[in-house]
């Protein structure tokens, strides 16, 4: 399990990766178990993305974590 929390004044960069984003989830197939994104209380701005998954080591779940997905 990830949380990927966005950095203050990302909300542009999320916004230019969604469809990647996506297309990372699908990519991932059986692998995903759930995925998706945490929001704000009045559900106005998205905070974070979940990610819960198998990965095939701690070295790939890393590499995830560092992305800008």
């Amino acid at each position: 399990m990830i949380f990927a929390w966005d950095g203050a004044g990302q909300a542009s960069a999320r916004a230019a990766n969604i469809a990647a984003q996506k297309d990372y989830a699908k990519a991932l197939g059986e692998r995903l178990v759930g995925y998706g994104h945490i929001v704000s209380d009045d559900a106005s701005e998205t905070l974070a993305t979940t990610w819960f998954a198998q990965f095939d080591d701690r070295a790939a779940a890393e590499a995830l974590s560092r992305t800008t997905l």
